[in-house]
């Protein structure tokens, strides 16, 4: 980590660069969650790490007679002659414990507020990585001048890890910049803070813009258990324009997992959406709604 941070504070810092201290950064976060949350599949892992891989046709033989996840556990598990087996757990660097390193807290401001777009996505990444709360304000502010680049969507990302109440800004950025067939930032949106992403979503709900009403529907949904969303919702698939009623249904689905033909079946013979109205009535839990799906494919 040293030697790659020291580089990136250079001042021809180059995007290939920045791309291989990026996948360093992601294969330590990687650790640090399962040091945080899986201990034990980290030291299932540190065991078994040079364990020779099974043969696909033992594995096949073994699995017939015995089943797949008996044959993977016995495969997993055996020793073969003549191979020493490292059993030690290792020391794993913890990726949060970086920002408290003398190098990093002189170096990260550099990087931050650089005018070279390489060093300040780095700065993002390591910022949102480590946790690094000292520089919340910092990056909330930034976010609405980085735009659509490497520094806004690792901007973005920052944000969404160190400043988890900030849901109107990654709300905004989300609107301008995400498609939503591709969308990188609005899985990292919705686990930020559920009262805050609440509270966003029932302002914007209103908003004039599309990509906005749809996103907001989509996270009261999502997220609000009370009765409150389905009034949005009822109202969205009776009033929404027909290339938006799509994001209605599958926003009933997300709210709701049964009794669904009540609200979807009047829509059922709209052919462009039928194919969604399908895909959440076999979702439900009732059987007169997957009968219905059933029907509407055949």
């Amino acid at each position: 980590m040293d030697s790659l941070f020291i580089n990136s504070l250079s001042k021809d810092y180059s995007e290939e660069s920045m791309i291989g201290f990026f996948n360093v950064v992601d294969s330590l976060d990687a650790i640090a969650y399962l040091i945080a949350n899986e201990p034990n599949s980290l030291a299932q892992y540190a065991r078994h790490r040079n364990r020779p891989a099974g043969k696909i046709e033992e594995l096949s033989q073994l699995s017939d007679s015995i089943g797949m996840d008996a044959a993977l556990e016995l495969l997993g598990s055996r020793h073969v002659p003549g191979v020493t087996y490292d059993t030690t757990t290792p020391e794993w660097y913890y990726l949060p414990d970086f920002k408290n390193e003398p190098l990093y807290v002189k170096g990260i401001r550099q990087l931050l507020f650089s005018a070279n777009i390489y060093q300040r996505a780095i700065a993002y990444k390591l910022i949102g990585a480590t946790k690094d709360t000292v520089f919340s304000p910092a990056v909330v502010k930034s976010i609405g001048n980085e735009g659509d680049n490497y520094a806004g969507v690792w901007n973005a990302y920052a944000v969404s890890q160190i400043a988890r109440k900030a849901t109107t800004e990654i709300f905004e950025y989300i609107v301008k910049y995400e498609h939503f067939g591709d969308a990188h930032i609005i899985p990292l949106y919705l686990q930020m803070d559920t009262l805050s992403i609440l509270n966003t979503s029932y302002r914007k709900i209103s908003d004039t813009n599309k990509k906005a009403q749809v996103l907001a529907l989509q996270a009261i949904a999502l997220l609000d258990s009370s009765e409150r969303p389905l009034t949005y919702i009822t109202t969205a698939l009776n009033t929404w324009d027909e290339d938006l009623k799509g994001y209605a249904v599958a926003a009933l689905g997300m709210y709701q997992k049964s009794d669904l033909l009540q609200y979807l079946k009047p829509l059922a013979a709209n052919p462009k959406l039928k194919p969604i109205i399908i895909q959440v009535l076999r979702n439900s839990s009732s059987n007169r709604d997957r009968e219905f799906a059933n029907s509407l494919s055949e």
